[in-house]
């Protein structure tokens, strides 16, 4: 181990990840929250999130078009 990037996807990868449920998503939990630890939390592009967590380019693209497809919802409304 030893980086920082090493010890965040272990511990995705054995502590948060959510039971199995491909069918709800067309992803697991697991690879949801691989690719939303690489490339949101430490700000890997898509392309090094996939060879550094073993998750399919095509995966990491789905969840972050999920993530973008919601980003409304963080956003602070406008008050008159």
């Amino acid at each position: 181990m030893g980086t920082l990037l090493e010890e965040a996807l272990q511990t995705v990868a054995q502590s948060i990840c959510r039971p199995f449920a491909p069918h709800e998503l067309g992803f697991t939990y697991r690879d949801a929250d691989l690719t939303l630890v690489a490339t949101m939390d430490l700000r890997l592009s898509p392309e090094e999130a996939a060879q550094r967590t073993g998750v399919q380019p095509d995966v990491i693209a789905r969840v972050r078009a999920r993530v973008d497809s919601v980003a409304w919802k963080r956003v602070v409304p406008h008050v008159l």
